[in-house]
């Protein structure tokens, strides 16, 4: 019987979790950390996944696994000395398991030469010397009689019942009570007196007891049910102590209920070593630390939830505004409820949204292996560091930046870090050192993506824009417009196509995900220091708090996590700078003023500040400036719609939303708002596209 969707659906989800467990195990052996407890963790997540893998019939994936482990159980015994060698070929032994997991996900099969040569790997690195020259030399055979060695004498009766959602949390109680007979001389027999002609094949409802003769302690057996037992009834007691040297004749079985299905346990293999598992830690134990309660969940289910809670919003505001219309006053009956369900709604919101929110942290280990098979193409050493793995983004942005982080780890070990040679030349490690970042910062996600390489060459940059018609030779550009030419689409500098780089699809497709997740990406380089490249996207792409302002008759949302300050500037505090669009002075400090309604074309010309209100905002480079808007209506919540699929990009517009009275107002986007004389004159010729950062 082919077992059910939804539990194959469970094992990937589990298997993508252990995955995870698996390449952190061993991202803490490379550091040096391959301590016991360490090298358990990793063992315990590839048995795990094999143990699974069982279960569905997936042959070539348990074959691996099976050898991944035997590997990592040479180490638990202390017969491998784990070097860097070592740790290379576990690591990649860790991606072709998790290609094999994905490749049954996707029922798309491998190819079979690139699986047994990881295969062979895996074995040699196992045993050197079955890589090395055999040489046959002649011998005699000579006759030995061997006698054969009686077990330790100890005899343990054991009780094993798996509860009824045994299956559903992935385990499979044959392959515990294989591991257990591997230990010795056992005795197995079947209890299916719970089988009804009504059962259900997703629930356990057999129980097995066993007869144990081993030389193994109690320790030892129990650690082969640590897997499953949160999800059985164990039960093993010290039947007899029996005499050393006659093993023929062990007690029976103690009586079973009526109409017992008996099995004969088949001999354990000869070529598969006994597997010796610790025993767990007290604290891990499932009677001294019950697991946190969790729930599957499927994430479209979530995503309807979103969905309804931010209807829920728009139809609040609207319900406001119609309440308004009617007249009624304040502090009446209707004016409290209404009250109690904005905060209702808001914290339904907000529960929603912390459903949907994910650490940024498997998205980030996944880019190990991205640093390390870019840095082998290219002949270079390179090493990630991670920082603010625990931020939590929205997972729908996790999801699609896994693409993008990809391009510009490619791109950072190919353009960036130089050569082993080139580095000593340049007093630095001959290993290069690429960190991404991750913070939450004025209501946004920041992730930064940075290398100690020889930073920009932006001489040559310039040379390949103008050979290529994207500059005049004589234009005037300042460093940061320069760096922003790598961004025009086909760009490149390198000098010949490679397996990384050198087509020019690379940073203008960056950028353009990066902007469809109404996100900004800007780059900044030091000659001889690295280059770094920063990516500024929403928190959540479903709700957030808004500042209802007008400008030029328009109403428009400004989000407040980006706003520091409101003030009505009177006579004294603006001044004008030439030709140039008016300053504010606040306390002290002279900010640049935008007025809004000229800088999105609502208006020909800026106006003047006398009457009006300056809303003071941080951009992502803690730089602040002062937005000109005619006045101030209110601060709600507003549900994001994004324009980028059904219209197009609009420079200073980050989306869309709906309010009360059902009309459209735009959502601003402080950092791309330019000043208006950027409309009237261009700060660099027409022809280049360069952003003004």
């Amino acid at each position: 019987m082919a077992p059910p969707t939804d539990l194959r659906a469970i094992f990937f989800e589990e298997a993508e979790e252990l995955l995870i467990a698996l390449d952190a195990g061993l991202r803490r052996i490379e550091s040096g950390d391959a301590g016991g407890e360490t090298v358990n963790a990793v063992f315990r997540a590839v048995h795990s996944i094999k143990g699974g893998a069982a279960a569905f019939g997936f042959a070539n994936l348990v074959g691996f696994a099976h050898s991944f482990e035997s590997l990592l159980d040479d180490i638990r015994s202390g017969e491998r000395v784990v070097d860097a060698p070592l740790v290379a070929a576990l690591l990649d032994a860790s991606y072709h398991l998790a290609d094999m997991v994905n490749a049954e996900r996707s029922e798309t099969p491998l190819d079979p030469a690139v699986m047994q040569h990881a295969h062979e790997v895996l074995v040699a690195t196992r045993d050197p010397a079955s890589q090395r020259i055999s040489i046959e030399v002649p011998f005699a055979a000579v006759p030995m009689d061997f006698v054969p060695l009686p077990l330790a004498g100890r005899i343990f009766d054991i009780d094993f019942a798996p509860h009824a959602d045994a299956f559903a949390a992935g385990h499979e109680p044959s392959l515990v009570l294989r591991d257990l007979c591997a230990l010795g001389k056992a005795q197995v027999v079947l209890d299916a007196s719970a089988l009804t002609a009504d059962f259900d094949p997703a629930q356990c409802r057999l129980r097995w007891q066993i007869r144990l003769e081993t030389d193994r302690d109690e320790a030892d057996l129990r650690a082969v049910f640590d897997f499953i037992a949160g999800h059985c009834d164990l039960a093993i007691r010290d039947a007899v102590q029996h005499p050393s040297g006659d093993v023929s004749a062990p007690a029976a079985p103690p009586p079973l209920p009526a109409s017992p299905v008996r099995a004969e346990t088949p001999a354990p293999r000869s070529d598969v070593r006994p597997e010796t598992r610790p025993e767990p830690r007290p604290e891990t134990r499932p009677e001294a630390q019950a697991p946190r309660a969790t729930i599957r969940v499927d994430v479209d289910r979530v995503d309807r939830l979103v969905n309804v809670a931010g209807e829920l919003v728009i139809h609040h505001a609207m319900l406001a505004e119609a309440i308004l219309r009617s007249g009624k006053r304040a502090e009446t009956d209707v004016d409290r409820s209404l009250d109690q369900l904005k905060q209702l709604s808001r914290q339904i919101q907000d529960s929603v949204m912390a459903i949907r929110a994910q650490p940024v942290k498997p998205l980030f280990d996944r880019m190990h292996r991205i640093l390390r098979e870019a840095a082998s193409v290219a002949g270079k050493q390179a090493r990630l560091v991670i920082e603010g793995e625990t931020t939590e983004v929205d997972r729908t942005i996790i999801e699609r930046l896994a693409d993008p982080l990809t391009h510009m780890i490619r791109n950072s070990v190919d353009h960036g870090i130089e050569k082993p040679a080139a580095r000593r030349a340049a007093g630095k490690p001959e290993t290069g050192v690429v960190t991404i970042q991750a913070a939450h910062r004025s209501g946004r996600v920041v992730i930064t993506l940075s290398d100690d390489g020889g930073g920009i060459d932006r001489d040559r940059v310039r040379q390949v824009a103008i050979n290529r018609g994207l500059i005049a030779p004589t234009a005037d550009l300042s460093p940061s417009e320069v760096d922003a030419l790598l961004f025009l689409p086909g760009f490149s500098t390198a000098a010949e196509v490679s397996a990384l780089s050198g087509r020019g699809v690379g940073m203008d497709v960056l950028r353009s995900e990066i902007t469809a997740l109404g996100g900004r990406i800007s780059i900044a380089s030091q000659p001889g220091k690295g280059t770094a490249l920063t990516i500024s996207l929403p928190l959540t792409l479903a709700v957030m708090d808004g500042m209802v302002v007008e400008a030029a008759g328009q109403v428009l949302i400004l989000p407040v996590s980006s706003i520091v300050e409101t003030l009505r500037p009177d006579g004294s505090a603006g001044h004008r700078l030439g030709l140039a669009d008016p300053v504010v002075e606040l306390r002290g400090i002279c900010l640049p003023v935008i007025d809004v309604g000229a800088a999105l074309g609502f208006r020909d010309m800026p106006v003047d500040l006398a009457g009006r209100i300056c809303v003071v905002v941080e951009r992502d480079d803690k730089n602040t400036v002062a937005l000109l808007v005619d006045a101030i209506h209110d601060q709600r919540q507003v549900v994001i719609k994004s324009l980028e699929d059904n219209y197009g990009h609009i420079p200073g517009i980050a989306a869309a939303t709906v309010l009360g009275d059902g009309s459209v107002a735009l959502i601003l986007d402080p950092v791309e708002l330019l000043p208006s004389r950027s409309l009237r004159k261009p700060a660099v010729p027409a022809r280049t596209p360069i952003a003004a950062e």
